[in-house]
């Protein structure tokens, strides 16, 4: 364990000591991508990002009043076929990941979490894919991959430190050791389609991504319970003015129902873990004042048998370039968060009170300080945390400064 925090901490000072380098400011959230385009002859053999995000946070109110420290690093090669080895119909993409610092959401109990960078400490890989554009409108891409990359991607909501703008919790909560997705991908194939304005999109994955017996690593292995994450969506864009996504996602293998039980107590297996979600993202601008309004409202639901959180609705606005010559943010979201009754059924046969809905009201800014600095002032409201009738409203205060620089050649 001493060994796996000097090798984060190591990481996160080489990774730190990148960032403050000179360069483009290229940050991105934990899931950003390269996009899945076809290679051209301009695009750099090799590109290599790395960012490092910490976060100071207090929970001024609520069942655990105290103060938490975050920080996460991450940092990526992309090689690119053409120009790398005359092969333009591939692509190439590794990364690393590293975090440390205490839970803030420990402190609260959130059903939907606080912060999108709070993972077990450690280091480890993170993805490692091989893309493959067997047309011009179509690519295969094989390894590990956090399906948050093109699956159920929030272009709005990646303003927003709370996970749930960025994922619907409906999927995030799924599976053994949840989808994969960060902090913890899996191997997987992923078909793209572009047709005219829509890209289809179809993915198969491992349907336990590491091994939850040991949360902290990110170990390839086969389960013969595993089964497989079979993901489908449908995105399509107007203009750049509207865009509207549909997603359905299924796990194959069998899991625990959370209130039925056999005869002899054990828990009925169900193998129906399925889900789906849909979100609509219009983007208003004024090229005038150079300023801009972004809005979108996302739906997901799960099976309840088999998830605590059976439906959720998040919305947000968010404007940008407020101020002169500068791409600052300012956003204000929501994210409800709904527990089904086999849930709330289970945890009343315990004797345990529960809500319906747990509601989390997200207001934060982002301000770019330099091209590779930037800071992001956040404070979230938190209703009814994990369900729990009796726990306190929180409010947490947060504070998160970005590091980010790339190289190509």
């Amino acid at each position: 364990m001493f060994a796996d925090k000097f090798t984060g901490r190591v990481a996160g000072l080489l990774i730190a000591s990148l960032c403050c380098s000179s360069g483009p400011a290229g940050a991105q959230t934990v899931a950003a991508q390269p996009a899945a385009t076809r290679s051209t002859e301009s695009t750099p053999a090799y590109r290599v990002d790395a960012l490092f995000d910490g976060e100071f946070w207090r929970n001024a109110r609520g069942e655990q009043p105290g103060r938490r420290f975050l920080d996460h690093g991450l940092a990526s090669l992309t090689i690119d076929g053409a120009s790398a080895f005359d092969l333009p119909s591939l692509k190439l993409y590794g990364s690393m990941r590293f975090g440390n610092g205490q839970s803030i959401d420990e402190l609260i109990g959130s059903a939907q979490g606080i912060s999108n960078i709070e993972a077990l400490s450690g280091l480890r890989p993170y993805e490692a894919w091989l893309e493959w554009h067997y047309t011009e409108r179509s690519s295969l891409k094989l390894g590990l991959y956090d399906v948050n990359s093109e699956f159920d991607v929030n272009v709005t909501g990646a303003l927003f430190i709370n996970p749930s703008q960025a994922i619907g919790p409906d999927f995030s909560q799924s599976g053994r050791n949840g989808p994969s997705i960060f902090p913890t991908t899996s191997l997987g194939l992923r078909n793209r389609h572009q047709r005219g304005p829509c890209a289809f999109l179809l993915a198969a994955l491992d349907g336990v991504p590491g091994d939850p017996d040991y949360p902290s690593r990110n170990s390839v292995i086969f389960g013969s319970h595993d089964g497989l994450l079979l993901l489908a969506e449908t995105a399509c864009a107007r203009d750049s003015t509207l865009r509207v996504t549909a997603g359905y996602w299924r796990y194959t293998a069998k899991f625990d129902d959370l209130n039925e039980a056999n005869a002899d107590g054990t828990p009925v297996q169900r193998s129906d873990n399925h889900g789906y979600y849909a979100m609509v993202d219009l983007p208003l601008r004024s090229a005038e004042h150079q300023t801009g309004v972004n809005t979108y409202v996302r739906v997901g639901k799960a099976n309840a048998h088999l998830n605590v959180i059976e439906t959720y609705l998040g919305a947000g606005v968010v404007l940008s370039g407020l101020l002169p010559n500068k791409q600052d943010q300012l956003g204000l979201a929501i994210g409800i968060a709904v527990a089904g009754d086999p849930f709330r059924d289970a945890q009343q046969a315990q004797g345990l009170s529960t809500r319906r809905q747990e509601r989390i009201t997200e207001l934060s800014y982002l301000a770019p300080i330099t091209e590779w600095l930037s800071l992001q002032p956040d404070v979230q409201h938190v209703q009814h945390p994990g369900f729990n009738s009796d726990a306190e409203t929180a409010w947490v205060f947060g504070l998160r400064f970005k590091l980010a620089t790339s190289f190509s050649k």
